[in-house]
């Protein structure tokens, strides 16, 4: 079949009439290199897919980053190619899809957004048609042989680097009919959506970015300023008047949200599309948590996929402070020092719109929303020992960044990992990790260095989440499992990564003092 698909590439360059070569030559040279980056993808991806079966953790690893730098060299020589023929645009546009990669940071790609190449048709001014063939096909087979990867993955148990693999594949193959269903896709008119989303369309639904969900024959109605209220139309600015009560406030539904505000029904609905970001962004790096290992490999062996959320997430958005401190104050006392809050007895986030706010606080608490909710989990988690990692993965999660079709988490300048580093490097403040896992909720909450063992547990979460190509990564997200289970003890984390505290402490204070200077410092 490789053969067969590389000769076939070596004809179809040879129909190149109408590019612009400056002689007969030139053409044999471009076939023969476009031939010899073309058979050595080929190549590299059968032998991927044929090793990986035998391949322990690092070799598979490596044998990723292998077929990473070979796809890179790939569009590097497509893009040199270009530019030789004088399709400056097409050139770009190839070299455009590389990603500079922080080996800091996960990436986890938006499955959702237009491939914009895909959509240049041939008979567009964009774009020449023998490139983006050519363009299309490398990155089918590069999603192919991700694919492959990522149910190797799979059976080796690395559920996170597995689905955050998928996200990959479809960046590279919007397409990829079995990476879209493992992830809950399904095809609606020719497209492919989630089935929440299907569903809210076969009932006449349309999603608005400013409205959210509106009936089909409303929306011309919303576009005018009208806005139905219960059973009548009013004004946007009566609605307003009408909805100051957060009982009376708008509600606004997502695949995973439940939203109340009334603050604005835009505003509701842009809150509740970065909660969905978060949602997404959770579901692939912290897979292993909720999703059995079995059930994982029998989705990439055809059989079932990502299930349907049974509960939608509820959240309540107040317009200003005020109303949130009035509001929750009997239920927690000292609620005018925070910036949000979970309840996990209630199973409800709280915030309010002004000044204060930020990202970081928003997924900070609605990721213990979605460890205490995704999955059963006990109450009151980490009370008698392994409360930092409960804030230490929420304050991982605050690094969450939005960047150009992908988002990522971690890095040395995130959130409270710099200040972790420079108490490493000046020698300051550091609970060595036996001492850390004995702390219960209490402990920490009543430490005078609580500031200081927040900083430390986002730093830590950091380091077992990308520490060595992340070798600690299931250990981390099982040591979470375990805790919110209520069966873990002192000893969870050393068991689950095979490492004594000792060697723990070690590593961490390594991975810390590894940063780049100038990245550390944020330039």
């Amino acid at each position: 079949m490789y053969g067969r698909d590389a000769a076939h590439f070596l004809s179809s360059t040879r129909k190149l009439a109408s590019f612009d070569v400056p002689s007969h030559s030139f053409l044999e040279s471009f076939n023969r290199r476009l031939f010899v980056f073309l058979w050595s993808a080929t190549v590299l991806s059968g032998a991927v897919s044929l090793c990986a079966t035998c391949a322990d953790a690092d070799e598979l690893t490596q044998q990723e980053q292998a077929a990473r730098s070979a796809y890179e060299q790939q569009l590097n020589s497509l893009a040199e190619l270009c530019r030789e023929q004088r399709l400056s645009d097409e050139a770009q546009w190839t070299q455009a899809w590389l990603i500079e990669r922080d080996p800091a940071k996960l990436f986890v790609f938006d499955v959702d957004g237009a491939d914009p190449v895909a959509s240049i048709t041939d008979d567009s001014e964009m774009g020449d048609a023998r490139w983006r063939k050519r363009f299309l096909e490398l990155r089918r087979r590069r999603a192919d042989e991700l694919f492959d990867i990522c149910q190797q993955l799979a059976s080796a148990g690395r559920a996170s680097e597995a689905m955050i693999g998928l996200t990959e594949v479809l960046r590279e193959g919007p397409q990829h009919a079995e990476a879209r269903r493992i992830l809950g896709y399904v095809q609606h008119e020719g497209r492919w959506l989630t089935t929440y989303a299907a569903r809210m369309m076969q009932l006449g639904m349309v999603w608005d970015e400013r409205f959210g969900w509106v009936n089909t024959a409303h929306l011309p109605r919303y576009e005018k300023g009208e806005r139905r209220f219960g059973a009548r139309w009013v004004s946007a600015e009566q609605e307003q008047l009408l909805r100051r009560n957060i009982r009376d406030g708008w509600l606004v539904r997502t695949d995973h949200y439940k939203l109340t505000t009334n603050h604005s029904l835009e505003e509701g609905v842009r809150l509740a599309g970065q909660l969905e970001n978060l949602h997404f962004v959770f579901r692939n790096v912290f897979a292993g948590y909720y999703v059995p290992s079995d059930d994982l490999i029998r989705w990439f062996r055809g059989r079932g996929r990502l299930p349907i959320s049974p509960v939608q997430h509820d959240i309540v958005y107040f317009r200003q402070r005020d109303e949130y401190n009035q509001a929750l104050r009997r239920e927690q006392p000292n609620i005018e020092i925070t910036l949000g809050i979970y309840f996990d007895r209630r199973r409800e986030a709280f915030f309010f719109a002004g000044e204060g706010q930020d990202e970081g606080t928003l997924y900070h608490e609605g990721t213990h929303q979605l460890f205490q909710e995704i999955r059963g989990a006990a109450r009151n988690t980490g009370a008698e020992q392994n409360f930092w990692a409960v804030e230490g993965v929420a304050t991982y999660m605050e690094s969450l960044t939005r960047g150009p079709g992908y988002f990522t988490l971690g890095g040395f300048t995130a959130g409270r990992v710099p200040t972790a580093r420079e108490r490493i490097l000046a020698g300051g403040f550091y609970l060595p990790i036996a001492e850390l896992v004995a702390m219960g909720k209490l402990d920490v909450q009543r430490s005078p260095d609580i500031g200081k063992i927040y900083t430390q547990a986002a730093g830590l979460a950091t380091f077992l989440m990308h520490y060595d190509r992340g070798r600690y990564r299931e250990a981390m997200i099982d040591y979470l499992a375990e805790i919110y289970a209520g069966r873990d003890d002192r000893e969870s984390l050393s068991r689950l990564t095979g490492s004594k505290y000792e060697q723990l402490d070690r590593e961490y204070h390594e991975f810390l003092r590894s940063a780049p200077l100038a990245e550390a410092a944020g330039n």
